[in-house]
C-alpha cells in the first residue's frame, strides 16, 4: 500500500497542474480576442 501522503501530494500536484494549465488557456483566449 502507498503511504497516505504520497496519494495526497499526487492529487495536490495534479490539481495544480490542471488549475496552472486553465489559467494559460484563459490568458491565450483572452489575448487573441483583444
Amino acid at each position: 500500500m502507498t503511504p497516505h501522503s504520497s496519494i495526497i501530494s499526487i492529487i495536490a500536484s495534479t490539481t495544480i497542474g490542471q488549475a496552472f494549465r486553465f489559467r494559460d488557456d484563459q490568458a491565450e483566449n483572452s489575448g487573441k480576442r483583444g
